[in-house]
């Protein structure tokens, strides 16, 4: 299995293409991205709803979750599923507790030298760091983020999938079928 996460990378379709290149034949391929991480809350002014869709793209792409399946299948996955679930850190129902809290003021103060880069200065960049948990202290303001798991069994083609079939066979051949190692192994695969 190979599991990736896009949010962070800048080229996910080249990302994408090498586990495919690097996954085993009837491997598993799971990317878990984010959609929405820190850009929808609700309710919201437009002044801060501005600011985040200005800054958040900066440095993450926040809709890579919605676009890992349709890269995935451009890229020759077959078998493409996507599970969705509320992120448990990003996602803050009311108030915001203290733990993630503290969580986003070491992620911004982290990631200032690019949010200076930004917002075009320090300033600037500290108002907006002070700024985002301060909406988030409102017990009426809920922040959502989804976490996007897009899976895909590495298509094999059925003459693969026979000759597999017929290798394992033969390696069987006397053996009751759990007691060889390849058919064990692959049980799963080559039914």
């Amino acid at each position: 299995m190979s599991f990736g996460q896009n949010i962070f990378c800048s080229k996910p379709c080249l990302a994408l293409t090498e586990l495919k290149r690097i996954i085993k034949p009837g491997g598993q391929v799971v990317s878990c991205d984010f959609v929405g991480c820190a850009i929808e809350q609700f309710p919201i002014s437009s002044e801060f709803k501005r600011q985040v869709s200005e800054i958040m793209p900066g440095f993450v792409d926040p809709e890579i979750g919605r676009k890992v399946a349709p890269f995935m299948l451009s890229l020759g996955f077959r078998d493409v599923t996507v599970d969705i679930e509320a992120d448990k850190i990003f996602t803050v129902i009311g108030r915001i507790d203290a733990e993630r809290r503290w969580n986003w003021e070491k992620q911004w103060e982290a990631a200032r030298p690019q949010l200076v880069r930004i917002v075009g200065s320090d300033e600037e960049a500290g108002d907006f760091i002070n700024s985002f948990p301060a909406y988030q202290d409102d017990a009426a303001t809920c922040s959502f983020t989804a976490l996007y798991f897009t899976t895909d069994s590495l298509f094999m083609s059925p003459k693969i999938l026979k000759d597999l079939h017929n290798r394992f066979d033969r390696l069987s051949v006397g053996l009751p079928r759990t007691e060889s190692p390849g058919v064990k192994c692959l049980a799963g695969l080559c039914r």
